[in-house]
Protein backbone atom coordinates (compact mmCIF):
# COMPACT_ATOMS: atom_id res chain seq x y z
CA UNK A 1 0.00 0.00 0.00
CA UNK A 2 1.12 3.35 -0.66
CA UNK A 3 2.12 6.23 1.94
CA UNK A 4 -0.12 9.11 2.06
CA UNK A 5 0.06 12.66 3.78
CA UNK A 6 -3.06 14.07 5.12
CA UNK A 7 -3.16 17.83 5.42
CA UNK A 8 -5.58 20.08 7.28
CA UNK A 9 -5.84 22.60 10.00
CA UNK A 10 -8.78 20.91 11.78
CA UNK A 11 -7.94 18.53 13.65
CA UNK A 12 -11.28 16.42 13.65
CA UNK A 13 -11.71 16.31 10.01
CA UNK A 14 -8.13 15.12 9.75
CA UNK A 15 -8.56 12.79 12.45
CA UNK A 16 -11.73 11.75 10.60
CA UNK A 17 -9.97 10.75 7.05
CA UNK A 18 -7.05 9.25 8.67
CA UNK A 19 -9.06 6.87 10.84
CA UNK A 20 -11.02 5.69 7.41
CA UNK A 21 -8.25 5.25 5.44
CA UNK A 22 -5.92 3.42 8.60
CA UNK A 23 -9.05 1.20 8.49
CA UNK A 24 -8.71 0.35 4.34
CA UNK A 25 -4.80 -0.39 5.54
CA UNK A 26 -3.22 2.66 4.22
CA UNK A 27 0.20 3.96 6.04
CA UNK A 28 -0.95 7.75 6.74
CA UNK A 29 1.19 10.65 8.24
CA UNK A 30 -0.63 13.94 9.06
CA UNK A 31 -0.07 17.82 9.17
CA UNK A 32 -1.75 20.47 10.74
CA UNK A 33 -0.53 23.03 8.48
CA UNK A 34 0.34 23.40 5.10
CA UNK A 35 4.03 25.09 5.96
CA UNK A 36 4.48 21.44 7.87
CA UNK A 37 2.92 19.25 5.54
CA UNK A 38 5.76 21.07 2.80
CA UNK A 39 8.52 20.31 5.13
CA UNK A 40 7.15 16.60 4.92
CA UNK A 41 6.48 16.11 1.65
CA UNK A 42 10.33 17.13 0.80
CA UNK A 43 11.32 14.57 3.42
CA UNK A 44 9.71 11.84 2.61
CA UNK A 45 7.63 9.79 -0.28
CA UNK A 46 4.44 10.00 -0.57
CA UNK A 47 1.76 8.03 -3.20
CA UNK A 48 -0.95 10.58 -2.34
CA UNK A 49 -1.16 14.24 -0.50
CA UNK A 50 -4.64 15.00 0.23
CA UNK A 51 -4.75 18.91 1.22
CA UNK A 52 -7.26 20.99 2.59
CA UNK A 53 -7.89 24.26 0.66
CA UNK A 54 -8.57 26.64 3.02
CA UNK A 55 -5.92 26.98 5.45
CA UNK A 56 -4.39 29.74 7.28
CA UNK A 57 -0.91 30.95 6.45
CA UNK A 58 0.18 28.27 3.60
CA UNK A 59 -3.05 27.24 1.98
CA UNK A 60 -3.47 24.04 0.29
CA UNK A 61 -3.48 25.96 -3.18
CA UNK A 62 0.16 27.18 -2.13
CA UNK A 63 1.14 23.69 -1.04
CA UNK A 64 -0.09 22.19 -4.65
CA UNK A 65 1.61 24.94 -6.48
CA UNK A 66 5.11 24.26 -4.81
CA UNK A 67 4.47 20.07 -4.82
CA UNK A 68 4.48 20.71 -8.63
CA UNK A 69 7.46 23.32 -9.11
CA UNK A 70 9.88 21.83 -6.84
CA UNK A 71 9.06 18.20 -6.95
CA UNK A 72 8.75 17.92 -11.17
CA UNK A 73 8.04 14.35 -12.22
CA UNK A 74 8.43 13.07 -8.37
CA UNK A 75 5.47 15.09 -6.89
CA UNK A 76 2.99 12.74 -5.56
CA UNK A 77 -0.31 12.46 -6.55
CA UNK A 78 -2.69 14.87 -5.09
CA UNK A 79 -6.08 15.34 -3.82
CA UNK A 80 -7.72 18.62 -3.34
CA UNK A 81 -10.47 18.62 -0.58
CA UNK A 82 -12.44 22.02 0.58
CA UNK A 83 -15.41 22.77 2.50
CA UNK A 84 -15.22 26.60 3.34
CA UNK A 85 -19.07 26.92 4.31
CA UNK A 86 -20.51 28.63 1.16
CA UNK A 87 -21.30 26.25 -1.28
CA UNK A 88 -19.75 28.57 -4.18
CA UNK A 89 -16.46 29.49 -2.53
CA UNK A 90 -16.09 25.79 -2.44
CA UNK A 91 -16.79 25.23 -5.54
CA UNK A 92 -15.08 28.24 -7.01
CA UNK A 93 -12.02 27.32 -4.85
CA UNK A 94 -12.45 23.21 -6.14
CA UNK A 95 -12.44 24.66 -9.79
CA UNK A 96 -9.27 26.74 -9.01
CA UNK A 97 -6.81 23.84 -8.20
CA UNK A 98 -8.91 21.28 -10.62
CA UNK A 99 -6.08 21.25 -13.67
CA UNK A 100 -3.64 20.98 -11.01
CA UNK A 101 -4.83 18.24 -9.02
CA UNK A 102 -5.40 14.56 -9.63
CA UNK A 103 -8.68 14.90 -7.44
CA UNK A 104 -10.97 16.79 -5.50
CA UNK A 105 -13.34 16.21 -3.10
CA UNK A 106 -16.16 18.93 -1.71
CA UNK A 107 -16.58 18.95 2.28
CA UNK A 108 -19.11 17.43 3.48
CA UNK A 109 -18.20 13.79 2.24
CA UNK A 110 -18.93 10.21 3.06
CA UNK A 111 -16.17 7.55 4.02
CA UNK A 112 -17.05 5.39 1.03
CA UNK A 113 -16.59 9.04 -1.39
CA UNK A 114 -13.34 9.37 -0.01
CA UNK A 115 -12.29 5.36 -0.32
CA UNK A 116 -13.53 5.62 -3.67
CA UNK A 117 -11.37 8.57 -4.63
CA UNK A 118 -8.73 7.78 -3.03
CA UNK A 119 -7.99 4.31 -4.94
CA UNK A 120 -8.86 5.65 -8.30
CA UNK A 121 -6.17 8.34 -7.92
CA UNK A 122 -3.94 5.87 -6.89
CA UNK A 123 -4.98 3.18 -9.38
Amino acid sequence: MEKLLVIDDMPGVRRSIVAVLKREGYEIDEAENGAIGLEMCFSNQYGLVITDLLMPDTDGAHVIAMLRAKMGDLCPKLMAISGGGIAENTALTLSAVKNSVDAVLSKPFHKEELIRHVQTVLS
